[in-house]
């Protein structure tokens, strides 16, 4: 026991299986354990979260998963991830997840969570993954991950992070936020168009170039103090007359 757990005696486990689940019962947090693994037994689940994890014994997963999230009721992570996935198995959540970092085919689901955690800027990973699917208007992970690959053509989802990181400071879900609002849209998509037609861009990194090379400060908090001015200013018209006054002051 001490060998898959990491803890010695029975009291620990079940002390350790009540606080990272929220349950007073260690018979009812090992069913939802097993749950999340789709196996049979408390054992099968075990090599499971080992071979997606690369982390033994159980308890380094779940401190690794706490670390990971910030949080502290790691199997309701575990379980967030199949819901924001639609998957019944762990193992499905993480080939998914996987296809979120295709240039880094050596990380777990851990180190992806991680990463994209802080490359983000989003603390809440669970809640990263609900608002990605809300403003892209998709029900799962993998259908918002091909929204904004298609939009922003990059495929590597820590790419995209370093990327808008050259124009903006502020967390991805905020960037998603400001550019829905700035463009007067609905979904991700359409902002995303709408900034590429103005600036005749081809893609947002490019369009996020030309507006930086001209205001030569942070795109999203120049917009949002922009608007903070005006309320019914469009965004055609702040880049009509950013160019037209760069044009002016370079003549």
């Amino acid at each position: 026991m001490q060998t898959i757990t990491g803890l010695d005696d029975m009291d620990r486990l079940a002390d350790f299986f009540r606080h990272i689940s929220n349950s007073t019962e260690i018979g009812e947090a090992i069913k939802v354990f097993i749950k999340i693994m789709r196996t049979n037994s408390f054992s099968e689940s075990i090599i499971i979260i080992k071979k997606v994890t690369g982390q033994s014994p159980i308890v380094q997963v779940i401190q690794r998963v706490n670390i990971v999230t910030k949080r502290t009721d790691s199997l309701t992570v575990l379980e967030s991830l199949l819901d924001v996935t639609k998957t019944t198995k762990i193992q499905d959540a993480n080939t998914i997840l996987k296809e979120l970092v295709p240039k880094h085919p050596s990380m777990n689901i851990l180190d992806i969570l991680q990463q994209i955690r802080i490359k983000s800027g989003h603390d809440d990973i669970i809640d990263f993954f609900k608002q990605l699917c809300k403003y892209t208007g998709t029900k799962t992970i993998q259908q918002a991950w091909v929204v904004i690959t298609r939009v922003t053509k990059i495929t590597d989802i820590l790419d995209l992070f370093t990327n808008l990181r050259k124009f903006t400071k502020v967390d991805f879900i905020q960037f998603i936020t400001t550019v829905i609002r700035i463009t007067r849209t609905t979904t991700f998509q359409e902002a995303i168009e709408k900034i590429n037609k103005v600036t005749n861009a081809s893609h947002i990194v490019e369009a996020l170039e030309i507006i930086y090379n001209i205001i030569h400060v942070d795109v999203i908090a120049f917009f949002t103090k922009i608007f903070s001015y005006s309320k019914t200013i469009e965004f055609e018209e702040i880049i009509t007359i950013i160019k037209k006054y760069t044009k002016t002051t370079c003549e």
